[in-house]
């Protein structure tokens, strides 16, 4: 999937790329640095990233990344890890991780992001992905918008 916009003067470009193409970006930091500002949750504590734990996964095939890039800038990243169900008679595509970074949050950056998601579900051969989006968040005002179905709420249980 490869999709290119334009937002004011400046094009652009969604793809999918192998993770290290996503972690060797050299703003991929200040990308990390804003998600972890932003999605931190006090009851589960602080993100952080496990880039060896991406690479074996990547290197297993399992992992898809969409880069979102403005010129050389990584703007934003959707993570989705494929796997077989044992429920179900197609492979699951969850979402690891979706961060558009602020700057970028106009237009319809989002909502080509989101269907460069779709379409990799589409190829792996899964009817849709599960969207969890924190409560209150401009994800979950953007999914209710888009006539999303709200199948499950999530809580969490600490152990």
């Amino acid at each position: 999937y490869s999709l290119q916009a334009i937002e004011g003067v400046v094009m652009v470009e969604l793809r999918l790329v192998p993770f290290s193409e996503a972690a060797s970006n050299p703003s991929f930091d200040d990308y990390v640095a804003e998600y972890v500002e932003e999605c931190g949750d006090e009851n589960i504590g602080q993100p952080a990233v496990q880039i060896e734990r991406y690479k074996e996964l990547d290197e297993q095939g399992c992992l898809r990344c969409i880069g979102v890039f403005d010129g050389e800038v990584l703007a934003g990243l959707s993570i989705l890890l494929v796997t077989k169900s044992q429920h179900y008679s197609f492979p699951l595509v969850g979402i690891d991780s979706i961060y558009l970074r602020k700057p970028w949050r106009h237009g319809r950056t989002g909502l080509d992001l989101l269907g460069a998601m779709k379409a990799v579900a589409k190829r792996e051969g899964a009817p849709g992905l599960p969207v969890m989006a924190p409560v209150g968040s401009k994800l979950e005002r953007l999914c209710r918008s888009m006539g999303l179905s709200q199948t499950h709420s999530a809580f969490w249980c600490p152990a």
